[in-house]
């Protein structure tokens, strides 16, 4: 059997996640709120404009650099804001 028989084998074995895309999920809202924070101080800490601060909290794109930012803010690690679930397609 070839290299890539036996890593086809292998991936067959794999469990399927089924039918579903995961979806970063965070708890930078909740975090922020928990601390007393507003959008605008976090904003002014982290030099972000403010509009960022919301988009970011809704789940809306962030860069990996800016989400390590946060959990340095924070002092937490990045998993401790950010996780993956899956979402039915």
């Amino acid at each position: 059997m070839s290299l890539a028989e036996e890593l086809a084998a292998k991936l067959n074995k794999l469990p399927r996640l089924g039918p579903s895309k995961p979806r970063m999920k965070n708890r930078l809202r909740e975090i922020r709120e928990s601390l007393g924070l507003t959008q605008e101080d976090v904003g002014e800490a982290l030099g972000i404009r403010n509009g960022q601060i919301s988009k970011w909290e809704r789940g809306e794109g962030i860069s990996l650099f800016t989400a390590f930012e946060f959990a340095r803010f924070y002092d937490l690690k990045v998993e401790e804001i950010w996780s993956v679930e899956d979402v039915p397609s």
